[in-house]
């Protein structure tokens, strides 16, 4: 029996060749994961139907062979200046890093169109393993009280076939733990530069990664991005932020997310132009709470949300 607690994913990188048709590289990093969800053969099946001259089914055929691989990783935080040991994820999802030493690494959008990162995964279990390449996905942010903060990738890539099971020996004693969200390590949660009491806060990219675009041309791509969120809140009095009137208004403001009450130990979200939407009263264990859909807007362009380490 394959218990599924033998599952990994290693991020692939270094020197690629090709062993039986199959890609092998020199570097395999252990991804620390949660909620592993993995799709091993993804495709369009399409009837034959031809005209044979008996009845019943001919079989499907599987056209645009992809592999996919969702899954959750807590947002661990780096040595100041550094990327978090899953930066090259973050890349694969549209984001382009900027390392300041010693001071910060922060994870910002680029422009549609431009060039983004591909990544190579390899998924293991006790009876196989299988490579996926040309990696690229969409992302999700999750913060709830008193739990840990996540980032969440839906990724897809090329398939290749499976091959044997190896022994893995993962080494995860180099992954710091995520410090949870509650009043001790969050640093700020304000909407305008008001404080607010936030029960939890989540956003996603609304990228979707898609495969088989072109007959000529291979490649994972990933769609515009549309990003939405939803936060749930203790109503503020009305004299110190009016939130029912800015729902109304459809007036955008600018949003700041921040764990970590130190240098070396902080992790930011910020967008600088952020619409709410009004969902319904919450009941939050007795006290009046609002649950607010979050549209997020450009700035100055590509500038919906940026994520900073420092």
């Amino acid at each position: 029996m394959a218990s599924t607690k033998s599952r990994l994913i290693r991020l692939l990188s270094g020197t690629r060749t090709l062993v039986g048709g199959i890609p092998s590289y020199d570097t395999a990093t252990e991804m620390l994961v949660k909620g592993l969800t993995p799709r091993r053969i993804e495709g369009d099946y399409q009837a034959q139907d031809f005209v044979t001259g008996f009845e019943g089914a001919q079989g499907d055929r599987l056209f645009n062979e992809s592999m996919g691989l969702d899954f959750m990783i807590d947002a661990a935080l780096p040595e100041a200046g550094s990327a978090p040991l899953y930066g090259e994820l973050l890349k694969a999802t549209g984001l382009v890093e900027t390392l300041v030493a010693d001071t910060s690494a922060t994870y910002s959008l680029q422009p549609e169109g431009s060039a983004k990162l591909e990544i190579a995964l390899q998924y293991l279990d006790a009876q196989s393993m299988q490579v996926t390449e040309k990696v690229r996905g969409g992302l999700t942010f999750t913060a709830e009280t008193r739990k840990p903060p996540m980032f969440g990738f839906k990724f897809m890539g090329e398939l290749f076939d499976g091959q044997a099971a190896v022994v893995a020996s993962p080494d995860f004693s180099g992954w710091p733990d995520a410090p949870e969200c509650s009043p001790r390590n969050m640093n700020a949660f304000t909407v305008d530069g008001t404080e607010l009491c936030v029960q939890s806060f989540t956003f996603t990219d609304g990228r979707t990664p898609r495969r088989g675009r072109f007959m000529n041309c291979d490649g994972t791509d990933i769609t515009a991005r549309n990003v939405t969120g939803r936060m749930v809140i203790e109503m503020p009095p009305a004299a110190t932020i009016d939130i029912l009137a800015l729902c109304r208004s459809g007036a955008k403001q600018p949003l700041v997310w921040q764990l970590g009450t130190g240098a070396g130990n902080v992790l930011r979200v910020a967008a600088p132009a952020v619409q709410l939407k009004y969902a319904g009263e919450q009941d939050i264990d007795g006290t009046i709470g609002q649950a607010l859909d979050l549209v997020f807007c450009h700035d100055q362009g590509d500038d919906e949300f940026a994520i900073t380490f420092s």
